[in-house]
């Protein structure tokens, strides 16, 4: 049998690999909807620019493809 993952293993996993890339995020839990397999708050200690987003996005989606599971994500990002 094989033991799936928890929630809280899988954003410790995101949150390893945006890590690598020394992305300044931390991913948490949130709500999954509109038909999502998990829910995510990314908070981005940055200013938003669409190379941080894309970088940030496909690092969580290669993750998450792994797993076979549709995020539904809430993005913060910095206001300063």
């Amino acid at each position: 049998m094989i033991r799936e993952k928890t929630t809280v293993e899988i954003i410790q996993e995101i949150q390893k690999a945006l890590n690598k890339y020394n992305l300044p995020v931390k991913v948490d839990i949130a709500e999954a909807r509109e038909g999502a397999d998990i829910g995510l708050n990314i908070y981005v200690y940055k200013k938003r620019n669409w190379k941080l987003h894309d970088k940030i996005n496909s690092v969580i989606q290669e993750v998450l493809e792994e797993e076979d599971l549709i995020p539904y994500i809430n993005w913060h990002y910095e206001q300063n």
